[in-house]
């Protein structure tokens, strides 16, 4: 993180430039700086997207651009290995800000992504993973606050977290983390285009590396509240300053489920109804990970149905002021 932040502040004042440039690089000055990788499907294939900032290597205070490159491929190797056929300099993808993944990618394609950031030993495994419709279209976008769309957008969702006291627990090794729990399940924040702006507009929940539901904003507060992470800040009307959850599971035939949160603010008169909604029919928190590791005597006995006894589960939500 400390070296994504580095790199956001020293290109912060520089001039922007546009990010949809696909040119060759063809002086041995140069050094591609990767900020982000991007992901779309195109009949079936792999559409990889690097956005690199271009450093004059003999020249640090000349004006520094960024480039938007493309590779095709069955699989993500072989749109990577297009787009290396394209420079002449070697890519440092150490200082990548997020990873975007398109709407239109399927389950196999994303075990690929996976699968090749976690072998790319160079790639941070605390980048951040973001959902967005059209990745090609989110990363063509105007950079605002530095030379790079990637470093803008790590910006916006550590301000989001901010601002709404949540933690959208998107880095790469978190969500590897979760894919290892019987309950394989993990969020990428959702991000949306408009008038060549983008904006979080919720959140992307995944299971087994399918899109499994998407999510408001207006959710997040309940979503983040049944995680234990959510913590102060402002959203819709509330004023969270503190909130602490514990967890109760019985089993009598049928499973019973008891979310108890303290929660010290203000307005918070409707949280309680949304996030027993919230919590309907499917298991999008990974409670299934919470019930195994607490009550493994319970999770032995309901393990192999645990699908059928979440969507007959009586759930409670408990909210102390």
């Amino acid at each position: 993180m400390k070296k994504f932040l580095s790199f956001l502040l020293a290109f912060a004042f520089l001039p922007l430039c546009g990010c949809s440039a696909k040119e060759v690089v063809t002086s041995d000055k140069q050094e591609y700086i990767v900020s982000s990788l991007g992901f779309d499907s195109v009949g079936g294939n792999t559409k990889m997207m690097i956005e690199a900032i271009v450093v004059n290597t003999d020249d640090l205070s000349e004006e520094k651009q960024s480039r938007l490159i493309f590779g095709t491929g069955e699989t993500v190797g072989e749109a990577y290995s297009e787009i290396v056929s394209k420079i002449t300099q070697p890519l440092s993808l150490g200082h990548n800000a997020v990873t975007v993944i398109g709407g239109g990618i399927v389950l196999s394609q994303l075990k690929d992504i996976f699968a090749f950031c976690r072998k790319n030993t160079e790639i941070n495994v605390a980048t951040m993973l973001v959902y967005t419709d059209n990745a090609e279209k989110l990363l063509s976008c105007r950079a605002v606050s530095s030379v790079a769309v990637g470093f803008d957008i790590m910006s916006m969702i550590e301000v989001t977290e901010e601002q709404k006291g949540t933690l959208f627990n998107n880095r790469f090794y978190e969500a590897e983390a979760l894919n290892t729990n019987p309950i394989k399940t993990f969020w990428m924040p959702r991000l949306t285009v408009k008038d060549d702006a983008f904006f979080v507009d919720g959140l992307a929940v995944f299971k087994n590396y399918e899109m499994i539901k998407a999510l408001k904003n207006g959710e997040l507060s309940a979503f983040c509240l049944v995680r234990d992470s959510l913590t102060r800040g402002v959203d819709n009307g509330m004023i969270i300053n503190y909130s602490k959850v514990s967890y109760d599971f019985s089993y009598n035939k049928s499973l019973e489920i008891t979310i108890n949160a303290h929660i010290k603010g203000e307005n918070i008169g409707t949280l309680k109804t949304k996030t027993e909604k919230i919590l309907e029919n499917e298991d999008i928190f990974g409670i299934g990970n919470i019930i195994a590791q607490k009550e493994p005597k319970i999770w032995e006995k309901i393990e192999e149905n645990y699908d059928d006894y979440y969507k007959k589960a009586e759930i409670k939500v408990n909210i102390y002021e």
